[in-house]
Parts: structure tokens; C-alpha cells; sequence
């Protein structure tokens, strides 16, 4: 049988289960779906450079954990330049473990650097998640003068009209907006990433179960790579989002009592040092327990 069938089977497949599984979640509360405390998914967003160097690191990392314990949606986003040990490789950037080993190895890097047990994860590249955000229909964001000044400034975006204040953005519109970092830091960076992945997720709960079908079958035929089986996207659509409250947080965060410090490496390079035993109890912490919202910080 051809890949091409065989993938379109996969499609239709999970595509009904996802439709089941609205169906179920808009007639059954919570409390009756004996839904598992937390669950995990880790999104890749891999560079688009093709430099040789950075062809597959992860530009991002997004934790995002549905805390059904304590109804929270969290996105944490794992800052790039965090210095950790990669299994075969000397200590280094943690986006460089995605390049060397796919998302086998970026998810044993946090596994293991910081004690989680993460096995689901979506990846998209740079060109892939601009077609999502179309899919969608595109963003709405709060521009800083800054923020205006930089896109303006961006050789990549046609439009030269960005203004302060409320702005609709298309999908490579987004994606350069989610890649601004000179005029601040790679914190806000996250931020700004944590918020249209937000602000999408919202679109998508507000959708008909047609939109949301025929939504579900593009997407699928986008992304890179997934491992959500028919089964975990079942437990994913059953459950009620808009009772949880959505938390957006960084890593490392504001909470820095484990020995956290900016520098530069032997090679020359910025990276974020911390005591990864400390870190682990942190991150497990924002994983596991209810987290209060915070504002990005330095």
C-alpha cells in the first residue's frame, strides 16, 4: 500500500477519534473521565538555518503541561542557551541535543538533566508553523514600539507599517515576531512565543467540530514529526480547557534558588549555568504543582 494512502488512513483515523472525543467532552464533565493527573507534551520548534551548524536545533522548547489536578494549562518554555549535558556529546547549548538526535534524544536531555519523564512531543520547523498559523487564521498581538521598530526592520516581511498597538498577523508575520530577540531577551522571546501559542490554542476550542475536523486534518499533514498515538489525542480532546487557568512561565524562572547565573562558556559562548540537581526539583515543581501567574523576569 502506498505511504500516501497509508497516511491519509491515519488521518481519517485520528480525525474521528478526535471527533468522538469533542462529542464525549461537551456531554460528560471532568470529574468522570478519570483523566490522569498531568499530561505532557514538549514542542520543538526547530531552526530553519541552513548554515550546516544550526540546521535542526530546537529555536524553542515549550513544555506544555495540562495539570488536570489543579486545572491549570502551563506553558514553560526551556530557555535555549541553558548549558546541560547531552548523552555522547560534552556539555553544551540544550538546543543542540535535537540536531544531534531528533526528539529521541532533546526529550532524554530534559529527562535527564532535570529529572522529568516526558515522552510526547509535536515538532515543527520555522515554514511549518507559519502554515498553522494560516490554518488559523492568523494572530492577534500587542506590539511594543520595539517590537513595531524590529519587524519594520525585518528583510523577510514585505509589510513596512507596523505600529505600535493592537496588530493582525499573518504566518510568517508571526514567526518573525516570535523570533525577535536583539531588542531584549531570550525571556521575553518566550514570552512572546507562549502567548500566540495562547492565543491559538483559543482559537481552536472556539471551533465547530466541522472546522474543527477539517482543522485537524491539515494539521496532521503539516508537522514534522509527532508522537501522539489515536489514543492520547482522544484524552487531550476530552478535556474541558476553558475551566483551566493558563500559566505562562520560563525555565530557568523567577524563582533563581538553584544557583542560576548568565556567562560565558570555555567556547565563547552565552549560556545559562545552574546547579541541574537544584533545577530538577524546580522544574518538577512547575510540572506537578499549582503554579501562581507570573510575569516574565530577568
Amino acid at each position: 500500500m502506498k505511504q500516501s494512502v497509508i497516511r491519509k488512513i491515519i488521518v481519517l483515523t485520528l480525525t474521528l477519534t478526535l471527533l468522538l472525543a469533542m462529542a464525549v467532552s461537551a456531554e460528560e464533565p471532568a470529574v468522570k473521565q478519570n483523566l490522569p493527573d498531568q499530561i505532557n507534551v514538549v514542542l520543538f520548534g526547530l531552526s530553519g538555518d541552513n548554515d550546516g551548524l544550526d540546521t535542526n536545533r530546537t529555536d524553542s522548547i515549550i513544555v506544555i503541561t495540562v495539570d488536570n489536578a489543579h486545572k491549570q494549562l502551563k506553558f514553560t518554555s526551556v530557555l535555549r542557551d541553558i548549558k546541560a549535558a547531552i548523552e555522547g556529546h560534552e556539555p553544551q547549548k540544550i538546543n543542540a541535543a535535537y540536531r544531534y538526535g531528533g526528539p529521541d534524544l532533546a526529550l532524554q536531555t530534559l529527562n535527564q538533566n532535570f529529572g522529568l519523564n516526558l515522552k510526547d512531543y509535536i515538532t515543527v520547523n520555522f515554514d511549518q508553523f507559519a502554515q498553522i498559523v494560516w490554518l488559523l487564521g492568523g494572530t492577534e498581538v500587542e506590539l511594543t514600539a520595539a517590537e513595531a521598530e524590529y519587524l519594520n526592520e525585518d528583510s523577510l516581511i514585505p509589510a513596512e507599517d507596523f505600529e505600535a498597538g493592537p496588530r493582525h498577523l499573518d504566518g510568517y508575520e508571526t514567526l518573525e515576531y516570535c523570533r525577535i530577540r536583539k531588542i531584549d531577551s531570550d525571556v521575553q522571546r518566550s514570552a512572546r512565543q507562549r502567548g500566540v501559542l495562547a492565543y491559538l490554542l483559543n482559537k481552536v476550542t472556539e471551533m465547530s467540530l466541522t472546522e474543527f475536523s477539517q482543522m485537524m486534518t491539515s494539521f496532521l499533514s503539516i508537522v514534522e514529526a509527532t508522537s501522539l498515538t489515536p489514543g492520547s489525542i482522544l484524552t487531550l480532546c476530552s478535556i474541558p480547557y476553558s475551566e483551566y487557568e493558563v500559566i505562562n512561565n520560563h525555565f530557568p524562572d523567577a524563582d533563581l534558588d538553584y544557583g542560576v547565573s548568565g556567562g560565558i562558556d570555555e567556547h565563547g559562548e552565552w549560556v545559562w549555568f545552574m546547579d541541574l540537581n537544584q533545577a530538577a526539583v524546580r522544574f518538577q515543581d512547575i510540572i506537578a504543582n499549582e503554579q501562581p501567574v507570573q510575569e516574565p523576569q530577568e
